[in-house]
């Protein structure tokens, strides 16, 4: 199913005029967190992967269901199309916290300091967290040349990402 198709309407929600269509496109577009954080006291955007600390995702949910208005509550969840045993999705939820695939932060504008960094430095390999998942995997069949370079580029990107959302977590 489209996620766009279920976010073809607008909601009034405490005075703020949430348009999920707007939001999906953003979202997609890479405009990601700095939209919903930028909105001020409007939003939350806690983020989760219960593999990797069930403590943060707990605290994430309780924090946005306490927040009056509109919670934006994003977990890592590995599917079935990634090519793991879903029986491991825990541990492959730890395993791209561990590599620096995903972070782990929250956003709460009632909170005085309101971005709360929650990553661990990465201490496992990115690349071959990547590699491990039929996504990027088939790639080094589909495009052997370029594969690697690929590889790399992903890997400086979340590193790019992973220190700029630190850099955001110090400024605020």
């Amino acid at each position: 199913m489209n996620p766009l198709s279920i976010c073809q309407k607008t909601v009034k929600v405490n005075h703020a005029t949430i348009n999920y269509r707007q939001a999906w496109r953003t979202m997609r577009n890479g405009i990601d967190f700095h939209y919903f954080i930028g909105s001020g006291a409007r939003w939350r955007w806690p983020i989760g992967a219960m593999g990797a600390n069930r403590q943060q995702t707990l605290k994430s949910f309780i924090e946005a269901g306490q927040h009056k208005g509109p919670s934006l509550v994003m977990c890592y969840s590995p599917c079935i199309a990634h090519g793991i045993d879903m029986m491991y999705t825990q541990v492959e939820e730890k395993r791209a916290v561990d590599c620096g695939y995903w972070p782990l932060y929250r956003y709460n504008p009632s909170l005085e300091k309101p971005f709360v960094w929650e990553t661990p430095e990465p201490k496992e390999d990115f690349i071959s967290f990547i590699k491990s998942e039929r996504r990027y995997s088939t790639l080094t069949k589909a495009a052997p040349a370029d594969a690697e370079r690929l590889f790399e580029l992903a890997k400086t990107d979340a590193a790019r990402r992973m220190n700029f959302l630190k850099k955001i977590g110090e400024i605020m």
